[in-house]
């Protein structure tokens, strides 16, 4: 029969074992999210850039100046934030 301080060590020993084999196995398990990573990397990234040059077809003047807007609001943070939404503006379709 197992007494307290065995049942201790023994699930001691089963953690002890389990961490180390996650840190053993770490570089692999990092390089196969990588291997994954680069693709979704690069379709998302395509899919951005078709977004970005959507809106600047179809609102250019728009987003020209709410660029504007915030190249000031990081210069000077005491501008009004772009990010913030009006109450009313002209830009609401």
């Amino acid at each position: 029969m197992m007494g307290p301080g065995g049942r201790w060590d023994t699930l001691d020993d089963f953690c002890n074992y389990h961490n180390w084999r996650k840190t053993v196995n770490l570089g692999d398990q990092l390089l196969r999210r990588l291997t994954l990573a680069i693709p979704e990397a690069v379709i998302h990234h395509r899919a951005f850039r078709a977004f970005s040059e959507g809106l600047l077809e179809d609102h250019g003047d728009i987003l020209k100046d709410w660029e504007r807007q915030v190249c000031e609001w990081e210069a000077d943070g005491n501008s009004v934030c772009p990010y913030d939404l009006p109450e009313e503006s002209e830009y609401y379709l």
